[in-house]
């Protein structure tokens, strides 16, 4: 009977599937940012009204992705097993604090006033103007 029990038992998920498949999560979306990443960047160049609401939407996709990826990864459990839990912790939030930098940025910068009203002027024929940093 205990060996009809045994047979009967679904196996359990293998960890190494786990990690795929969290792997895959986290590699498509940000595939997908990386293409978005090149598309704004050519709009920015032509000087597009439209690369500022990419990069905004970049930035945001970004920010999620680095962030949700490290509890998506406490919650299920998919991370390797680790001697010290404290290092695990430090470590995705350490990667978190510096993965948000850049999204960060992007998004107070094309935030400022001075930005959109400059971004705003590039659709309408005028030749672009270069911003003057004060001294």
């Amino acid at each position: 009977l205990d060996m009809l029990l045994v047979l009967r038992a679904k196996p359990a998920i293998p960890h190494y599937v786990v990690h795929t498949a969290g792997f895959i999560w986290w590699i498509c979306p940000r595939a997908a940012l990386s293409a978005l990443s090149l598309v704004w960047g050519v709009l920015l160049l032509r000087h597009r009204r439209s690369a500022r609401v990419w990069c905004i939407v970049h930035a945001t996709g970004s920010l999620v992705l680095t962030v949700s990826f490290p509890l998506i990864q406490t919650m299920t459990g998919s991370f390797p097993p680790v001697v010290n839990r404290l290092v695990l912790i430090v470590g995705m939030i350490t990667s978190s604090a510096i993965g948000a930098i850049w999204p960060v940025f992007l998004l107070v910068w094309f935030t400022r006033p001075k930005v959109r009203a400059h971004v705003r002027s590039w659709g309408r024929g005028a030749s672009p103007v270069i911003l003057e940093v004060p001294s």
